[in-house]
């Protein structure tokens, strides 16, 4: 049986072909979608662990003026 959209060019590839071509095809978008979905939330997961490492390290610059000042008091 040809198939139903190239019979010309594609003669020998059935409807279960064809339907193996989109699922392959529909997978591949699902895959797609997903990997560029994981790569923006790692990237906000990196942009926020910034953020708190730049808070730590100001939060350690201020404890050790904190006990400067209690040294000298």
């Amino acid at each position: 049986m040809p198939g139903p959209y190239f019979p010309t060019f594609y003669g020998e590839m059935t409807r279960t072909d064809y339907l193996i071509v989109a699922f392959w095809a529909v997978l591949l978008v699902i895959m797609t979608v997903s990997v560029y979905l994981m790569k923006k939330n790692l990237d906000a997961i990196a942009d926020e662990m910034k953020e708190i490492s730049a808070v730590a390290q100001e939060l350690r610059n201020e404890s050790e003026e904190i006990n400067k000042i209690l040294e000298e008091v």
